[in-house]
């Protein structure tokens, strides 16, 4: 069953830090990738190495909606939410991007 995109609510409870993500283009994913979907509004810096940092007058909390990859076609990846809901969607053309976490991060904190 396919579900909205607005099913999965941004929150911190995921656990997941700055240091634990990079910005990755999202022609990149592949299937057992975690991501995040950064909350409306939800400003950082993004360094030429991709490690990013909260931006703004202080360092932002990294609020987040979590997603793992679980299907990728050339045109579509398939997602399932921290809710434990699917998700399909068309692969962006242009510069789409989202926050990878680290393969080490996933280890220490996988939730969906």
């Amino acid at each position: 069953m396919n579900h909205t995109a607005a099913t999965a609510r941004p929150t911190t409870a995921h656990g997941y830090t700055w240091a634990d993500v990079r910005d990755t283009p999202v022609t990149e994913l592949q299937p057992g990738d975690v991501f995040l979907m950064p909350a409306a509004g939800l400003h950082y810096l993004v360094a030429p190495d991709r490690t990013v940092r909260g931006g703004g007058l202080w360092e932002q909390p990294l609020e987040a909606a979590v997603y793992r990859v679980t299907h990728r076609t050339d045109t579509h990846i398939t997602q399932v939410d921290d809710h434990g809901h699917t998700h399909v969607a068309a692969v962006p053309t242009g510069h789409a991007h989202v926050l990878r976490v680290t393969r080490k991060a996933v280890r220490k904190q996988y939730r969906p």
